[in-house]
């Protein structure tokens, strides 16, 4: 019997995939992952650090905002990178 993977399940796991090369790339090369999104913090609590994970919680905002948060924050993102 042949079971065929439905469309949805592979694009997520192409996601999945995706998400795992980011990881490994970012833990075998020494940076720290910045996202919007919660998947790679909560990846980080499974399965600690490296790397670290700085979380963005914030709604719409423009790439220059999250740009200018980073700046402001330039000096405790060091911190907590070599802590």
């Amino acid at each position: 019997m042949f079971f065929q993977t439905p469309p949805m399940l592979t694009g997520l796991a192409w996601v999945a995939d995706q998400m795992m090369m980011f990881w490994r790339y970012a833990k075998e090369n020494g940076f720290m992952l910045v996202s919007k999104d919660s998947d790679f913090y909560e990846k980080s609590i499974l399965y600690g650090h490296p790397p670290k994970v700085i979380w963005i919680k914030r709604g719409n905002c423009t790439n220059r905002q999250i740009q200018l948060l980073l700046r402001n924050k330039a000096k405790v993102i060091i911190e907590f990178y070599h802590n």
